[in-house]
C-alpha cells in the first residue's frame, strides 16, 4: 500500500488510542470487523468513505484530520520540487560567472 494509506491508518490508530477505545470497540461502533480495522490501521487496506464518515462521527474529529499529515507531506514535496535547481541551468550560470570575471 502507499505511504498515504499508511499515514491515514496510523492517524486513525492515534485517534482511537487517544479516545481510549480498543480496536474491537471502535470496529463494532462503526460497523466493521476488528480485523478490517486492524488492516486499515496498519495500512494493509484503505478506508472507504463510509468508514471515514463513521470514524468522523464516532471519534468526533473533523474529516480533514484524517488527511492533515498527507497535506503537509505533499506540501513539503511540492516545495522541494519547486526549490530544486536544474543542473544544466546551474552549470550555465557558473560558466557565465567565470566569463564575467
Amino acid at each position: 500500500m502507499s505511504d498515504r494509506i499508511k499515514m491515514i491508518g496510523n492517524k486513525i490508530r492515534l485517534m482511537r488510542v487517544s479516545k481510549g477505545l480498543s480496536q474491537q470497540n471502535l470496529a463494532k461502533e462503526i460497523g466493521i470487523t476488528q480485523a478490517h480495522l486492524s488492516n486499515i490501521e496498519n495500512g494493509r487496506c484503505s478506508a472507504n468513505i463510509d468508514v471515514i464518515l463513521h470514524l468522523h462521527d464516532c471519534l468526533k474529529v473533523p474529516i480533514a484530520a484524517f488527511f492533515e499529515e498527507i497535506d503537509e507531506q505533499d506540501g513539503a514535496v511540492q516545495q522541494k520540487q519547486n526549490s530544486s535547481i536544474d543542473v544544466d541551468a546551474l552549470l550555465a550560470m557558473l560558466q557565465l560567472l567565470k566569463k564575467a570575471q
